[in-house]
């Protein structure tokens, strides 16, 4: 890295506004974690705890992958372009990946 760039990021480092503006993200970070987990322990409050085993901790995991799986599909559908009957195929069979695991297509096909 040259020297130039280096004062630079420094400088940045050292500005108030841009301390504040990582604070500011930060809370607001705080924020939204805060109103997800508090929805995810609804969720998981009213989960069939004898026909779905699950901690909390694997719950919150799988809610998680859900979110990125309907991240990923709204990025293909609105950045990429991609049409919706494919970018709805992926979000299925990946949907189906975390339902059965890779491999149990069998399963996954009779329900």
């Amino acid at each position: 890295m040259s020297e130039g760039f280096l004062d630079i990021f420094r400088n940045l480092i050292k500005s108030a506004q841009f301390s504040e503006c990582l604070q500011k993200k930060t809370e607001q970070e705080k924020e939204f974690n805060a109103a997800s987990q508090q929805s995810f322990d609804q969720m998981y409050q009213h989960l069939d705890h004898e026909s779905c085993p699950v901690s909390k901790e694997e719950f919150y995991d799988l809610m998680d992958l859900q979110i990125m799986l309907q991240m990923m599909a709204l990025k293909s559908l609105l950045q990429d372009g991609q049409p919706k009957e494919t970018v709805e195929k992926r979000y299925k069979a990946r949907v189906r990946i975390l339902r059965y695991g890779v491999g149990n297509g069998k399963q996954a096909e009779r329900d």
